[in-house]
């Protein structure tokens, strides 16, 4: 058969995100190819690619890649010996030959039957306010509902999920598979016990397992808007946060924030290494002077680069509170043991 490498090199991308170099099943770090396409698992996740008339084998997948990117952009012919699985590549004058296995053992996608179907956005940007510590599952996850929110315990992000009709099941997407599969506007079925998905793909299907565990009652943690808020340049509030990262503590890096005049005073310090830093950003805002908070520093320059306006604004409630940030991101306190 005929193939062209630069389409399948396109269309087989997605499979990178799924397709493990090292597994436990060996036979998971190769592709299958037989009459209906390509299909690759890691056996939590499967894509299958539609592609008609393939051989029927398994070929492992980075050595597949690898080839396709060498033969590149011209039209080549691919024969498989079935006896021995020796696949052929040729093109003019040049042949290379690698060899496969049986595709019979290879896992097959699970039986899928879908109870809904909906729309879910790019939800690239609420990867990082994913936790990753295994031993907090649901937080693993992107939670899908009315809202779409994803957090850690420290940090949140919550935006209205425009694409929610009743009848609309919730459920929590793994986070890990998410910036490289689901980083457009996806078509999205699941389900009814919501623990399986299959997103429709720009060129064939993802199979995934959901997350089963209980998303956290996020919206209990959500604070009160307050009369406390702070219109910040948002650059300046990067660079001075920045600058006193090199002198807070290395396993908590706690910064200060105290409002006083017409700016916000920022201080760091390093106990152990007796170092000790104090900035200003100036700013608008209204509320109690002298107000004080702690907030981890590398948590909210993460919170403000996913924010994209020139400005930002902070809602600050209590220094035991969560602290807003825009209207769709939250920072956990830390507790202060001395004021400034």
């Amino acid at each position: 058969m005929k193939i062209n490498p630069s389409f399948l090199l396109k269309i087989l991308a997605p499979m990178q995100a799924i397709i493990p170099k090292r597994h436990v099943l060996p036979i998971c770090e190769s592709i299958k190819l037989d009459s209906i396409g390509f299909t690759g698992t890691n056996l939590e996740q499967w894509i299958h690619i539609p592609y008609k008339n393939l051989p029927e084998v398994c070929i492992n997948f980075q050595e597949f890649m690898e080839t396709l990117k060498t033969l590149g952009n011209q039209i080549v012919e691919m024969n498989l010996d079935s006896e021995t699985y020796k696949i052929t590549f040729t093109v003019g004058e040049m042949t290379m030959n690698s060899f496969g296995e049986n595709n019979s053992d290879f896992p097959e996608v699970p039986e899928f039957i879908p109870e809904f179907k909906t729309t879910i956005p790019n939800l690239t940007s609420f990867v990082p306010f994913a936790s990753t510590d295994e031993l907090k599952p649901a937080m693993n996850g992107i939670f899908v509902g009315k809202d779409i929110c994803s957090t850690d315990a420290h940090r949140l992000k919550v935006e209205p999920n425009q694409y929610h009709k009743e009848g609309n099941f919730d459920f929590v997407i793994p986070a890990k598979v998410v910036h490289k599969i689901l980083n457009a506007t996806r078509t999205i079925e699941v389900n009814s016990d919501c623990s399986r998905a299959k997103v429709h793909l720009d060129f064939g299907f993802f199979y995934t397992r959901l997350i089963q565990d209980k998303f956290p009652s996020y919206r209990n943690v959500l604070p009160e808007k307050t009369n406390t808020f702070v219109i910040i340049n948002r650059n300046g509030l990067i660079k001075a946060l920045d600058a006193c990262l090199k002198y807070t503590n290395k396993t908590v890096p706690m910064v200060k924030f105290m409002l006083t005049d017409d700016k916000l005073s920022l201080f760091a310090e390093d106990m152990d290494y007796s170092k000790e830093f104090t900035t200003t950003v100036p700013c608008e805002w209204t509320g109690e002077n002298g107000f004080l908070i702690g907030l981890n520093a590398k948590y909210l320059i993460q919170v403000l680069k996913d924010s994209k306006s020139p400005e930002v604004t902070l809602n600050l409630s209590t220094p035991n509170m969560a602290a807003w940030v825009d209207d769709n991101f939250i920072v956990m306190p830390i507790m202060i043991k001395e004021t400034v």
